[in-house]
């Protein structure tokens, strides 16, 4: 991915438009729906979606959060501030997603900081010539879906 593709993604970004429809690939997992989240002791989702939130590790959705898969290697610089930005603009935009409500939680003001925070780790990633796990994420946003953790294996979990 180059920054010109970056730029792409964020500009014909489908954001949050195609959630639990992803064909998941090698290394990734699909989940149809947040219930596993909700708080309800009436266990309104299956054994596989209970078992997948037990173990899975948020991806940051804030500016600040650590990068769980570089650490502190890859330092923010104006560049990916900018495209950071230039997600958050785009992402206005994007109604309210009945789909990231479960129970009493509205899961689209933390899916909107984890695709900005995407966007600003791969500018970095591509910066530095390494182009790896945030240029292969933001894709799956752009296309409408939502890598939203991490399981103990490395697994992508998308919704």
């Amino acid at each position: 991915m180059t920054h010109e593709q970056l730029k792409a993604c964020i500009e014909g970004a489908s954001w949050f438009s195609n959630l639990g429809n992803h064909p998941a690939a090698p290394g990734q997992m699909t989940i149809q729906s947040l219930q596993a989240w909700a708080d309800d002791e009436e266990g309104h989702c299956d054994s596989h979606h209970r078992k997948i939130a037990e173990a899975m590790e948020w991806l940051p959705a804030q500016a600040q959060d650590p990068d769980p898969v570089h650490g502190d290697r890859l330092a923010n610089n104006e560049q990916s501030l900018a495209f950071y930005k230039q997600a958050l603009t785009s992402l206005k935009s994007v109604k309210n997603n009945p789909r990231l409500q479960v129970g009493s939680h509205h899961f689209q003001h933390v899916a909107h900081g984890a695709a900005a925070y995407a966007c600003r780790r791969a500018c970095l990633e591509i910066s530095h010539g390494e182009p790896g796990f945030w240029c292969s994420v933001v894709p799956l946003y752009s296309a409408g879906h939502w890598p939203c953790g991490i399981l103990p294996d490395r697994t992508l979990v998308i919704f």
